[in-house]
């Protein structure tokens, strides 16, 4: 009798077996291997976020400076101030604040730099770029892979600048609107999250969601 009680509990008590563990394991590496990507794509989703709150800031900086006709090398820029942005790699990973010295409305690199004789270059933190750049005419949407915007005193309404040849083709209509769509590109073939900064040819900013 004893010895049927003592032959159940060595049985009931004998463990796990390897199978048992190997599939334990398996669904720990699953929920840790689930966990990780979660906690990436949420660290990728607040780094797009910021990217794209810092950019729409640094639009609404230009704008600011020059309805405060903020000076530059001693006086106020012809042409107000501005952005530049391409969307070709490697420059779409960056954008640059300048003053339009000359007032063409057009990003002259070295010559027209902001403080310290330095042109004020932001950075996108690493894997953020930007996607595309849309102008939307009366006569419908079209992409421009290189311009600029600018802000000009007295109403620091917005000025499209396409760069694609050696000046300014300025976008003039009854109505436009321009959107910066801003891409985590994380993912292979660009499938990553996107947000995009809207901007109507009045100068009113949204970021849309």
């Amino acid at each position: 009798m004893l010895n049927k009680i003592f032959k159940k509990i060595k049985k009931q008590n004998r463990g796990y077996t390897i199978i048992e563990m190997l599939v334990s394991i398996s669904i720990i590496a699953v929920i840790s291997g689930i966990y990780l990507m979660n906690y990436k794509a949420a660290d990728n989703q607040f780094l797009l976020d910021q990217a794209v709150q810092q950019l729409a800031g640094d639009i609404r900086r230009a704008q600011n400076y020059a309805l405060g006709q903020k000076e530059f090398n001693d006086s106020p820029p012809a042409g107000g101030w501005g952005l530049f942005f391409e969307i070709n790699p490697p420059n779409n990973q960056y954008y640059v604040l300048f003053a339009d010295v000359d007032g063409d409305n057009f990003y002259s690199g070295s010559t027209e730099n902001f403080g310290n004789g330095n042109k004020k270059k932001i950075n996108f933190p690493e894997k953020i770029d930007i996607d595309n750049v849309i102008i939307t005419k009366s006569s419908g949407p079209s992409e421009i892979n290189k311009n600029t915007i600018t802000f000009k005193a007295p109403d620091a309404f917005i000025q499209i600048c396409d760069m694609a040849g050696p000046s300014c083709n300025e976008i003039s209509d009854d109505y436009y609107e321009m959107k910066i769509i801003v891409d985590d590109d994380i993912r292979p073939n660009k499938t990553g999250n996107t947000r995009s900064i809207t901007i109507n040819k009045y100068g009113l900013i949204d970021i849309e969601h």
